[in-house]
């Protein structure tokens, strides 16, 4: 009986080494091919970036403060944020900004322009009164706002960790409310310039933000630009003439969609908190269970994915995605020794096949956009308008086949598909010089002959 005890323990002891060992050596070998791939595509060295960083002045973008001083201030505001005790926070919800004037609080205003109010000229024309107050009395707001046409990306500081909250971004929707305004008020020109100018503004920092918030706020802009300039459009004569912005603003090519700043912010956050949840781990649960640099190469796929060549195609040609990497499997490998990082990589690796179509949504709608205009073009100089042109001729469409917009004739509008909202399967964009004639068109051709 000893000795058959003896002999188990044997056993017992040599299947523990076996295990210690095939653990330390996948821990020595690290994660596979991919992971690895995956991790330096993420790490590789951004090129040289040029041009203006907008992070500080929409950091700042509720305050008066000098253009000269926005980064000094940017940078010690998220001094104080990252020396903040965590457990017992310091930060006081507010800028050091607070030396300069701020904008008046929300509450009690009529809505901006924001996904949620889509027809964004009617509601302005229907509280015309409440929003000309508003507008006036942030004034400044607007003009700091239209400023961003000067940057050419958004970077959060490098220091910024997971903790450091997003500047007032729904601020930011005062631009559009803004030239909507203009618009209903008889400013024409300059509201359908404003427009054009914001359409690329936030195609040109969407699409150069390492912050994937940044580059939504930025694509539901633009959707909500698209639709007021084609709103305006239909109220105006197809002969009218449009601002130089307009001409740029809208070509698909001129700015190609990129998510990869966007999924390197995402990836060096969730990496932090991956190291982070390393240091906060006991040294023999490091040993045994929990290895960082393991662990932060199993994440890297899922975003490394939007910095492919084949995603980037996509988002430009609307065809399908890159297939998403597999979830990491707790039988891998790489788990051996890494039990905890396996369970982390699972829970932190999300799906961002919303985000990406929304890209290509904001394409699809680009390219609509562009056709309504060479249409609009081309029933000036008929004498016909674009709703006959289409009934003749049909639309011509020569992108992607999924996002091929649908006349409807009755309604006067294209119908084109959107497949990164589950709320949302199409946008409807009324047909320039739609509606002239109604009420809302009288009004503004006597605005625009009081204006002159």
């Amino acid at each position: 009986m000893r000795a058959v005890m003896r002999w188990l323990g044997w056993l017992i002891l040599c299947g523990c080494l076996l295990l210690v060992g095939t653990a330390i050596f996948f821990r020595i070998a690290g994660p596979g091919a991919a992971a690895r791939a995956a991790l330096a595509l993420l790490q590789d060295a951004e090129p040289v970036e040029a041009g203006r960083n907008a992070f500080a002045s929409i950091w700042l973008i509720e305050y008066d403060v000098p253009a000269k001083q926005r980064d000094a201030l940017a940078a010690q505001d998220i001094d104080a944020l990252i020396g903040a005790d965590t457990d017992q926070p310091q930060w006081p919800g507010q800028s050091l900004g607070v030396g300069f004037k701020r904008l008046a609080d929300l509450r009690g205003d009529p809505p901006l322009c924001d996904r949620a109010h889509g027809d964004c000229l009617a509601m302005v024309r229907q509280g015309r009164e409440a929003y000309a107050a508003m507008l006036a009395r942030d004034r400044a707001l607007v003009e700091r706002i239209r400023a961003l046409a000067a940057f050419d990306r958004y970077r959060t500081p490098p220091s910024a960790q997971t903790d450091v909250p997003l500047p007032p971004l729904p601020r930011l929707f005062a631009g559009p409310t803004a030239s909507a305004l203009d618009f209903v008020e008889g400013r024409v020109d300059p509201a359908l310039e404003s427009t054009c100018r914001e359409v690329e503004t936030w195609r040109r920092l969407g699409a150069n933000s390492d912050s994937l918030v940044v580059s939504m706020l930025a694509a539901g802009l633009v959707r909500i630009e698209v639709r007021l300039f084609a709103d305006m459009l239909a109220e105006l004569p197809p002969d009218h003439p449009l601002p130089a912005a307009c001409g740029v603003a809208f070509d698909p090519a001129r700015i190609a969609p990129d998510l990869c700043p966007a999924m390197r912010g995402e990836a060096r956050l969730m990496m932090a908190a991956a190291g982070g949840a390393g240091a906060s781990e006991n040294r023999l649960k490091r040993a045994l269970l929990y290895d960082v640099d393991v662990t932060k190469a199993l994440l890297a796929p899922a975003y490394a994915r939007g910095c492919s060549e084949a995603m980037r195609q996509a988002l430009s040609n609307g065809g399908e995605l890159p297939p998403a990497p597999p979830p990491v499997s707790r039988w891998q490998p790489s788990c051996l020794g890494n039990l905890v990082g396996c369970l982390l990589a699972r829970i932190g690796a999300p799906d961002f096949d919303l985000y990406f179509r929304r890209a290509q949504d904001g394409q699809a709608l680009l390219h609509a956009t562009e056709t309504l205009l060479r249409l609009r073009s081309a029933a000036a100089g008929s004498g016909r308008s674009v709703a006959e042109l289409l009934a003749a001729d049909g639309l011509a469409w020569d992108w992607a086949p999924a996002y091929r917009p649908q006349f409807d004739a009755q309604a006067g509008e294209l119908v084109v598909p959107m497949r990164g909202y589950q709320d949302i399967d199409a946008w409807r964009i009324p047909l320039p010089a739609s509606r002239r004639g109604s009420g809302a068109s009288t009004e503004i051709a006597a605005g625009t002959e009081g204006a002159d």
